[in-house]
């Protein structure tokens, strides 16, 4: 039972990781750092809601808050920590987009 949990959060962090990748590639050329927290944080909250669903076991340190600004009204401001989160093997929309430039930028120099 226990590896089939595994497997299965595995499984929903890789689906995640690619869903997120896909969507930071198809906005690459707008300002996507903009709006990188909001994003960030609606991320944050979903992985916590699925992993609670899972009966997760969170600590403290593996819980974040949700800043008020992006809080839906009556809704729990819990949330992946930002620790949890890299940990977790989904990076934040500036990692991603760093990583994405950065190898455009290598392919580019490679390319002259």
């Amino acid at each position: 039972m226990q590896w089939q949990y595994r497997i299965q959060c595995t499984y929903s962090s890789k689906k995640v990781f690619n869903v997120f990748d896909g969507w930071v590639s198809a906005f690459y050329y707008t300002e996507v750092e903009r709006y990188s927290k909001e994003v960030d944080c609606y991320i944050n909250r979903q992985l916590f809601l699925a992993l609670r669903k899972f009966e997760w076991k969170f600590t403290p340190s593996s819980k974040g808050k949700i800043p008020n600004k992006y809080r839906n009204k009556n809704e729990s401001p819990d949330c992946l920590s930002d620790k949890q989160r890299q940990k977790s093997g989904i990076p934040t929309c500036i990692e991603l987009l760093i990583t994405k430039r950065s190898k455009k930028n290598i392919s580019n120099t490679t390319q002259n």
